[in-house]
C-alpha cells in the first residue's frame, strides 16, 4: 500500500511538469493586420505556431471587449479568418489571443472600420420657406428613386428606378450600394411607378384622381458622407373651392359633379396629363382637354358652412374669362352653373383657395388667398424624422 502510494505522487508531479512545458510553449502572440475590408465583412491575418496551444481570435464591436459586446471568438486555422454578418460604416475591435488551458495570452488591440454603405437619413417635404419633417403615414405610396452622378445622368450597375422601404423607422434600400468615388444624387419621387421606364420621367394624371405627386431630390454625397437626406416638394397646385349656399336661399341644393373648363367663348385648352421630369422638375409632352372634373358620391348637400371641393393640376396660366368653374347641381345639362374664374398663373407646390358662393343658376366667386402648400391630404411617401 506504501509503494503505491508514493506512485501516484510521482506521477502527478509529473503531469504538472507537462502542463508547464506546454505552457512555456505558447510564444508572444502578434495580432495581425485587416487585409481585406467590405461593407459586411474583413479578413483578418495573424501568425503563430497554432499546433502548440490554441490560438483564437476576439473580435467586439467594444474597445475593452466588454461583456455582450463580443461578437465572435474563433479558433484560428491557416493563416486569414473572415469575420462576417458586420455592419456597415462600423468600428469594431480584435485581438489574437492563445491559451494552454491554464494561461492566456492576449494580443495588442488592433481596430477597423467597415465600408459604408448608401443609405437614406430622412425624407422631408419642402413647402418653399421652410422644410417640415412629415408624420409617418400609410406604406401605400411609395418612394421611387433614381442614382445619378453629379455630371451626367447614370443609373447604378444598370439599375434604376427602384424603391426603398420602410420599416421600423429605417430606410432600407433594395440591395447594398456601395458608394461612388465620385460625387452622386439621389432624384426622387413619388408615388413610385413600376412603369416609369423612361429613365427619369415619371408618367402624371390629373384626369381623374387627386393625386399628391412629389418629387425631389438629395444634395450631393460621396464615398465618406453617404447618408442621403432627401427633400420632395409636390409637382401639382391644389386648388380649393370654399362653396357655400347663399344664406338667403331657402332651396336645398346639392353637388354631384364638380370642376374647371374652358370658358364658354375661350379656345384655351389645359393639361391633365404628362411626364414629370425629375431632373429638371418639369411636366412635359402634356395633354390637352377642355375640361376637369371630380364626381360627388353620394351627392353633398349646401349649406352656409362652406363645403370644400378639391383638385389638383398641372400647373399653367390663364387670363380672364379663359376658365370657369363648373357645377353640377342635377342631372341635366341645365342643372350646371358655371363662373369665369379671375386671371392667374397656378404654380406647382401652391394652394389656390376661392370662396364661392350658389345660388340656383348664379354662382359668385371671391377673391383667391395664395399660401404654399405646406400640407400633403394624406397622399404622401413615409417620413423618417
Amino acid at each position: 500500500m506504501k509503494n503505491l502510494y508514493i506512485l501516484f505522487i510521482a506521477g502527478l508531479i509529473s503531469a504538472c511538469s507537462d502542463l508547464t512545458d506546454v505552457e512555456n510553449n505558447i510564444p508572444e502572440v502578434t495580432t495581425g493586420d485587416v487585409v481585406d475590408i467590405g461593407a459586411r465583412q474583413a479578413v483578418i491575418s495573424y501568425t503563430g505556431n497554432l499546433d502548440k496551444g490554441y490560438y483564437y481570435l476576439e473580435l467586439s464591436s467594444s474597445s475593452t471587449f466588454q461583456e455582450g459586446t463580443t461578437i465572435s471568438t474563433t479558433r484560428l486555422a491557416g493563416s486569414q479568418w473572415e469575420a462576417t454578418g458586420l455592419l456597415p460604416g462600423t468600428t469594431y475591435y480584435y485581438r489574437q489571443c492563445a491559451t494552454d488551458g491554464l494561461t492566456n495570452v492576449k494580443g495588442s488591440t488592433k481596430q477597423f472600420t467597415t465600408t459604408p454603405l448608401v443609405n437614406i437619413s430622412s425624407v422631408s417635404l419642402h413647402p418653399w420657406n421652410e422644410t417640415v419633417a412629415l408624420e409617418q403615414l400609410p406604406t401605400d405610396i411609395r418612394l421611387g428613386l433614381y442614382y445619378s452622378d453629379a455630371e451626367t445622368y447614370s443609373d447604378y450597375k444598370g439599375l434604376s428606378n427602384f424603391c426603398p422601404t420602410y420599416s421600423e423607422g429605417y430606410w432600407q434600400m433594395p440591395f447594398d450600394m456601395e458608394p461612388s468615388d465620385k460625387p452622386y444624387l439621389f432624384y426622387a419621387y413619388a408615388p413610385y411607378s413600376t412603369g416609369a421606364t423612361d429613365k427619369t420621367h415619371i408618367f402624371v394624371s390629373t384626369d381623374q384622381l387627386n393625386i399628391d405627386y412629389l418629387c425631389g431630390s438629395s444634395k450631393l454625397l460621396t464615398a465618406t458622407h453617404c447618408n442621403a437626406d432627401i427633400i420632395m416638394h409636390h409637382a401639382l397646385a391644389r386648388i380649393i373651392f370654399h362653396v357655400t349656399k347663399d344664406e338667403d336661399s331657402n332651396t336645398d341644393i346639392s353637388v354631384s359633379r364638380y370642376g374647371i373648363s374652358r370658358g364658354l367663348n375661350s379656345d384655351l385648352y389645359f393639361p391633365i396629363e404628362g411626364y414629370l421630369d425629375v431632373v429638371r422638375d418639369t411636366i412635359d409632352d402634356q395633354s390637352l382637354n377642355e375640361s376637369l372634373s371630380r364626381g360627388v358620391q353620394p351627392a353633398v348637400n349646401l349649406s352656409v358652412t362652406p363645403t370644400d371641393l378639391e383638385l389638383y393640376v398641372i400647373p399653367f396660366d390663364f387670363k380672364d374669362n379663359q376658365i370657369d368653374l363648373q357645377l353640377s347641381t342635377g342631372s341635366s345639362y341645365a342643372d350646371i352653373v358655371r363662373t369665369a374664374i379671375p386671371a392667374a398663373s397656378w404654380k406647382a407646390g401652391y394652394q389656390y383657395e376661392y370662396p364661392v358662393t350658389i345660388q340656383r343658376n348664379r354662382l359668385e366667386i371671391g377673391d383667391v388667398i395664395i399660401t404654399p402648400w405646406t400640407e400633403n391630404n394624406g397622399e404622401t411617401i413615409i417620413i423618417n424624422n
